[in-house]
């Protein structure tokens, strides 16, 4: 736009009439391409065909796959979009019966750009969970359930690089819920 230098304010605003004069526009709008190709495969079962006790187990297991590059109007490629991970699984088994509800869950999650900025990557690293979730139903109407989050005390990690320099960010480990 003619009227614009830049980030500098125009003196004879948006109408050379002096509408707006000494205010900075700015927009937004989407640019450049970008293509997400992937495939996720998922499979659960509850054993009820098992005899005894054994029938309130199941298990299920889930995997997810993308590639994703793009432009972002500069016309350079990157091979990572932001917010987009790459490799991720979760699996568990669980235990139903009589009210009583139990889950054992592991997670991984791949590592994650989560932002680029001015040259700066912000990524979120790589991480493997394990969590323990239950629910017993004391009566139809009312029940307890605790939630134990991160038991490998595994570190949530987020790596920042600016300008060949490393950055570190570290999370704290397990939490624990109950009611």
């Amino acid at each position: 736009d003619r009227r614009h230098r830049g980030d500098e304010p125009v003196a004879e605003g948006i109408d050379e009439q002096g509408t707006y004069a000494g205010y900075i526009g700015t927009t937004r709008s989407n640019v450049g391409r970008a293509r997400i190709r992937g495939f996720e495969a998922s499979c659960s079962q509850q054993f009820s065909f098992l005899p005894g006790i054994l029938k309130s187990f199941g298990a299920f297991a889930n995997f997810t796959y993308l590639d994703s590059k793009g432009d972002f109007g500069t016309g350079t490629e990157t091979k990572r979009l932001t917010n987009k991970t790459p490799r991720s699984a979760n699996g568990g088994i669980n235990f139903r019966r009589r009210g009583l509800d139990l889950s054992l869950l592991a997670n991984y999650k791949g590592q994650t750009l989560r932002r680029i900025n001015s040259g700066m990557e912000i990524y979120v690293k790589q991480r493997i969970g394990l969590d323990l979730k239950g629910n017993y139903a004391l009566t139809r109407t009312y029940s307890f359930f605790f939630i134990a989050s991160n038991l490998l005390d595994e570190p949530g990690r987020t790596e920042i690089t600016l300008s060949g320099l490393h950055f570190a960010m570290t999370n704290p480990g397990m939490a624990f819920q109950a009611g």
